[in-house]
């Protein structure tokens, strides 16, 4: 089951379930064109509204943009952890 985010609604919109034996996998896709790591952070709670057992960040083909100082995922991925782990 794949959860797609909508930048629009800032929350996600469209599920696609995709069938399969053993386990379900379940993805929630945060991605979030032309939006900054900050952008994430803010949202980080609705992005992963439970806690993953992988969270992946990648803001490198996000924008066109320098999105600020290098620390910037850094600080989000930190930011990200501590929030879904509340």
């Amino acid at each position: 089951m794949i959860h797609t985010w909508n930048v629009d609604t800032n929350k996600y919109s469209a599920i696609t379930d995709i069938p399969g034996a053993g386990e379900p996998i379940v993805v929630w896709n945060g991605f979030a064109s032309g939006q900054s790591a900050k952008y994430s952070l803010e949202n980080a709670k609705a992005m992963a509204p439970e806690t993953p057992d992988l969270l992946v960040v990648n803001h490198g083909h996000g924008t066109a943009a320098p999105i600020g100082d290098v620390d910037d995922g850094t600080v989000f991925v930190a930011g990200a952890c501590d929030s879904v782990g509340d």
